[in-house]
């Protein structure tokens, strides 16, 4: 008799336990992000995806840049979890594709100043953390237009490229994608100075972008400038492999007939201009 009630409290102990392991398996991930390390200089506000197998978004949220300095917490569920944080997402345009976002190029100001981290986290424990490590996505491009001969003249500029936002997960979409930026100052009545930034993403064939001015309306336009922006780039050892994308600024002298390029923070540079 004895031996028989110590066979089934060993059962019944086997079987309470295998429960408890089943509901902790069921149970979510408690999961930490830790912000500290953005710089909330440029970094204004922080969006966060969390996918699950086959890219199905399990939750999001947006963090701004006052709570960057604290530990997020969230709870996921358990086993493989993908991250993706995007910074400045501001004027971007957000599309859903098959109810996974893509974030898009605004034709009229560019790319936002985007910051991007993307991590996957591998977790069975009650407890995982991580922290948010982000990249710069976009290239700030001021271009200064000056001379004379253009005093009469109405003019637009644009840049063309062939790469037009970015997948959730950071991959570079392709895409036929013009911008057109409005002029930051109004022109100089001496100089005739017209001055324009706007970003440029991250490209995946920086050989395509083009630089153009064009006078005149679709009826009767007339190209002023056409300028392999990407090639010359390229040329002055710009990567948009780098870790961090750096800067770029463009003087343009019809004056003079020349232009200049200066680019800052590619591959540790403080400014290489060249006149070409």
């Amino acid at each position: 008799m004895r031996l028989l009630i110590k066979i089934a409290l060993a059962f019944s102990f086997l079987v309470f336990n295998s429960c408890i392991k089943e509901i902790r398996v069921e149970c979510p991930c408690y999961f930490s992000l830790d912000l500290s390390k953005i710089d909330t200089n440029n970094v204004k506000s922080l969006q966060i995806w969390y996918a699950g197998n086959n890219m199905e978004i399990v939750s999001s949220d947006t963090i701004l840049k006052e709570n960057f300095g604290d530990y997020y917490e969230v709870t996921i569920p358990k086993g493989i979890t993908s991250i993706y944080c995007w910074g400045n997402v501001t004027s971007s345009i957000i599309t859903p594709k098959e109810q996974i976002p893509r974030i898009m190029t605004n034709p009229l100001s560019g790319s936002d100043k985007l910051y991007f981290y993307k991590n996957t986290v591998v977790s069975y424990d009650e407890f995982a953390n991580d922290t948010v490590r982000l990249r710069k996505e976009y290239m700030g491009l001021d271009i200064c237009v000056i001379g004379n001969a253009l005093e009469t003249r109405g003019f637009t500029i644009s840049v063309e490229s062939t790469s037009s936002g970015f997948l959730l997960s950071g991959e570079v979409l392709e895409g036929d994608n013009v911008i057109y930026p409005e002029p930051v100052t109004s022109p100089s009545s001496v100089e005739n100075k017209h001055d324009y930034h706007f970003n440029i993403l991250r490209q995946k064939e920086i050989e395509d972008l083009r630089l153009y001015l064009t006078e005149g309306d679709n009826g009767n336009k007339k190209t002023l400038l056409d300028y392999p922006l990407g090639e010359k780039l390229l040329s002055m050892g710009v990567d948009m492999n780098a870790e961090d994308l750096g800067d770029a600024s463009i003087l343009i002298d019809f004056s003079y007939l020349e232009i200049k390029i200066t680019i800052e923070g590619w591959n540790g540079s403080t400014g290489i201009e060249v006149v070409l």
